[in-house]
């Protein structure tokens, strides 16, 4: 299973999107957001994309996004922040904590998650562009946290 994600904001106010490529074909869920910055926004989704390869019995999924912040946190500084009790190597505290420990609950569930950093122009990530900005203005499936 493959998902591409991507969000679009602008300070506190933002659409997201997620395309989901899977066995059975394909499926995009979206929506818009207030009070979460982009970094949060990110966390938002790339949880979604996850609970959705959950309750659909996918074990081993393959995560898109052009979100550095996410791709690098998740492959490099994750299991650190779980050694040391959710608080960065120099005892700092860390930013979206909340959304981190949600992401990583999800994580455990599945055999393998593979996080790749993408700016390609591909059709699922254009797909995912082109919603999340469509959300972002129009503020549809507003989804308030």
């Amino acid at each position: 299973m493959n998902v591409y994600f991507h969000c679009a904001n602008s300070t506190e106010q933002g659409g997201w999107a997620c395309v989901i490529l899977h066995d059975d074909g394909e499926t995009c869920c979206m929506g818009s957001m207030h009070s979460m910055n982009s970094h949060t926004a990110e966390l938002y989704i790339a949880a979604k994309a996850l609970q959705f390869a959950l309750d659909n019995n996918y074990k081993n999924i393959n995560v898109y996004s052009s979100s550095k912040y996410v791709i690098t946190a998740a492959v490099s500084w994750l299991q650190t922040w779980k050694a040391n009790n959710w608080r960065t190597k120099t005892d700092g505290k860390i930013k979206n904590e909340q959304y981190w420990i949600e992401l990583s609950d999800l994580i455990d569930q599945f055999e393998s998650v593979n996080w790749i950093h993408d700016n390609s122009d591909n059709k699922a990530t254009q797909l995912a562009v082109e919603y999340s900005t469509f959300c972002h203005i129009n503020e549809i499936n507003k989804d308030e946290s």
